[in-house]
C-alpha cells in the first residue's frame, strides 16, 4: 500500500504545481487536465484498495497507525481536489453518501475552496 500512496501524493503534487504555475512542471507528463486525470485514476484506485482491502481490518501497532493516518490524507485530499461523483468507492465522507442537490452545494463549496 505505501508505494501506492506515494503515487498518489506525487500524483497530486504535480497537479498543485500545474494548477499553480498555469501549466505542467514537466511538459512531457501531459496538460493540467491529463495530470487531473492522472491524479482521479490513483485516488479511485487508491481508495478502492484501502478500503476493500482485508490487510487494513488486520493490522495493528504501526500498521495501524500508517492506515489511520492514509485514511486521513485521503480526507484532506478530497477536500482540496474532490473526485467528480460516479459509482465510484469514495472516502467515506457523510455528504459523499447523500444524494441530491444537498450533496451538490457541498461539493460545489469544496471546489470553491480548493480553487481559492
Amino acid at each position: 500500500m505505501e508505494p501506492s500512496f506515494g503515487e498518489l501524493l506525487a500524483a497530486f503534487g504535480d497537479l498543485v504545481v500545474a494548477r499553480t504555475r498555469g501549466e505542467p512542471a514537466d511538459r512531457a507528463g501531459g496538460s493540467t487536465a491529463a495530470l487531473a486525470r492522472r491524479y482521479r485514476a490513483r485516488r479511485r484506485a487508491f481508495g478502492e484498495a484501502l478500503h476493500g482491502s482485508a490487510v487494513t481490518k488486520a493490522v495493528a501497532g504501526d500498521d495501524a497507525r500508517a492506515f489511520a493516518n492514509m485514511r486521513a490524507t485521503l480526507q484532506w485530499l478530497d477536500e482540496l481536489e474532490p473526485m467528480p461523483r460516479r459509482g465510484s468507492v469514495t472516502s467515506g465522507h457523510a455528504d459523499e453518501a447523500r444524494g441530491g442537490e444537498e450533496a451538490g452545494v457541498d461539493l460545489a463549496v469544496a471546489r470553491a475552496r480548493a480553487a481559492l
